[in-house]
This record gives structure tokens, C-alpha cells and sequence, in this order.
């Protein structure tokens, strides 16, 4: 699987060179995010899910409702 991607996916042979130069906004985004990410505090709790995911989707509402977190979706559409 991980050929095959490596197929589709077609990067210049500079890109390395030019994320500073030509997508510099793009990259001070993406510096700026992964700062504010890994400032994160982090904590991790294993459940058994059942076969429908009703208990991952209970923890995922659960968390969103106690930590206010503003891009959880759970639109049905």
C-alpha cells in the first residue's frame, strides 16, 4: 500500500528548498500549529467500543460537552 502511494503522489525534487520561499505563509501556519500542539496537555483513556461505536461516540460527546472543545461536529449530514 505504502508503493502504491508513493506512486500517486508526485513531489518536486525541491520542495524541501522551497517550503520556506514559496508557501512561507502556508509553512509559518503550520510552525505556529505544531508550537501551539505540542504546548497541548494530553491524556489518553482506552475503552472497549461495541460493534456500532456507541461508546466512542458517548466519550467523544462526553469530552466535547466537559472541555467546551468548539470544532467537535456531530452533525448527522
Amino acid at each position: 500500500m505504502l508503493e502504491r502511494a508513493a506512486e500517486l503522489v508526485v513531489m518536486p525534487g525541491d520542495w524541501w528548498a522551497d517550503r520556506t520561499t514559496t508557501a512561507s505563509e502556508i509553512y509559518d501556519l503550520y510552525r505556529a500549529a505544531k508550537g501551539r500542539i505540542g504546548a497541548m496537555e494530553c491524556r489518553v483513556v482506552s475503552f472497549e467500543d461495541d460493534i456500532k461505536g456507541v461508546r466512542s461516540t458517548v466519550a467523544e460527546v462526553y469530552a466535547h460537552a466537559h472541555l467546551r472543545t468548539p470544532y467537535d461536529d456531530f452533525s448527522t449530514s
